[in-house]
């Protein structure tokens, strides 16, 4: 078998090729890295001054992330 590109592939192909090779630990670990890289992400502070612009731009960016990556694994 060929070397698999985990990082080309969109969260939801990822997701899915673990699903049909879940004896494959280097995709499991890859799906892994990369749900923690997001939920790493500080965007916010409670004391902060732009609490609610803050917030609205991270839940549009997330947004559109999540539209780019179903987009891709149509």
């Amino acid at each position: 078998m060929g070397q698999i590109d985990y990082a080309g592939m969109s969260d939801k192909e990822l997701r899915q090729y673990f699903l049909q090779h879940q004896a494959d630990e280097t995709a499991l670990k890859a799906y892994l890295e990369r749900l923690g890289e997001r939920l790493r992400q500080q965007i916010i502070t409670v004391d902060d001054a732009d609490l609610e612009a803050k917030t609205r731009a991270a839940t549009l960016q997330q947004m559109q992330a999540k539209n780019n990556n179903d987009e891709a694994s149509v």
